[in-house]
């Protein structure tokens, strides 16, 4: 594992948020939210819907729940965003929230200026490619960074569907170790492996022991999970994306997260409890360190299971 990345220049921090969200975002508000030196969460929000008022107060009222001591805020438009970061600065206030930047760009896709509404400082920006956070994501999570939100959510698309699988054939021993190769290759694991894998995490102890999958390259499984879930229909896609999702957020994307349960919204699927439970937390921005203690044990994933886990 790599040393962790320290962000200190607003070059830095504008560099790094496309790999912190996964996609190049565009019109958007983004805020890193931290306690001390902590970062506890990163959030993406329309720009257009922040300067009405509402939201800004609702970001504001979950930031503040989640403990945070200071924000650092990034516009991103084509026109000044002074006014969004006018909304976020007041809200943020009346729960003696400290904002320590204020920072606009054009855009975060390429080297550009910048300019801080708070200090008025200026400066040039670095390509996100070349940034320190960039190359570290991809080492520790496998995660490529798409060129807009649009690309991001073409990962979850479907593909070659898989034939039914009955439960009662799978050998879950076997699908665990398959799963967990296919995590470690970074591979997709085909339409019928993906039917197994499906059927056999219908069994919610099963699919417990499956959020092992992510012990160790938890970014990696998000994108395997994603992977497998263009091979299903139905419940068992809802089921692969809710894991996929877990990933994600536990991976600290809470980006994708919230793109793979709209994903099945959006497909009318019904969400798995689990993943109403992910969407509750994400939604009430609780850090990734919570949800990661749901990762169980080797001995407890066997249990769970039935048979040896494999990792």
């Amino acid at each position: 594992m790599t040393e962790p990345i320290r962000i200190t220049t607003a070059a830095d921090l504008v560099a790094s948020i496309p790999a912190l969200l996964g996609f190049v975002p565009t019109e958007s508000m983004v805020m890193v939210v931290l306690r001390g030196e902590r970062v506890l969460f990163t959030a993406r929000h329309d720009l257009a819907a922040i300067t009405n008022g509402h939201d800004a107060a609702t970001l504001a009222e979950t930031i503040a729940a989640n403990g945070a001591e200071r924000v650092l805020l990034i516009g991103i438009s084509a026109e000044p965003s002074i006014a969004a970061h006018t909304e976020m600065v007041g809200h943020l206030a009346g729960y003696a929230i400290d904002v320590h930047r204020q920072i606009h760009v054009s855009t975060c896709g390429h080297a550009t200026e910048y300019i801080d509404y708070e200090t008025g400082e200026t400066g040039m920006t670095r390509d996100y490619r070349d940034s320190a956070y960039t190359a570290h994501t991809a080492v520790e999570h496998g995660q490529a960074v798409r060129a807009s939100r649009k690309d991001f959510a073409a990962m979850f698309a479907t593909t070659t569907e898989a034939a039914p699988v009955d439960p009662q054939t799978i050998d879950p021993a076997q699908v665990a170790r398959d799963m967990a190769a296919a995590v470690t290759a970074n591979t997709d694991p085909g339409p019928e492996l993906a039917a197994q894998f499906g059927a056999l995490i219908g069994d919610v102890k099963k699919r417990d022991a499956m959020l092992r999958l992510g012990i160790s390259q938890t970014g990696t499984a998000a994108v395997v999970m994603a992977r497998t879930a263009a091979h299903l229909r139905s419940h068992a896609r809802a089921r692969v994306l809710a894991l996929a999702m877990y990933f994600f957020y536990v991976a600290g994307n809470g980006a994708a997260a919230g793109i793979a349960a709209a994903t099945v919204t959006d497909e009318g699927l019904e969400p798995t409890s689990f993943m109403q439970l992910l969407d509750r937390s994400l939604r009430a921005a609780m850090h990734p360190d919570g949800l990661s203690d749901l990762m169980p044990t080797q001995e407890d994933a066997s249990t769970y299971l039935g048979a040896p886990f494999p990792i």
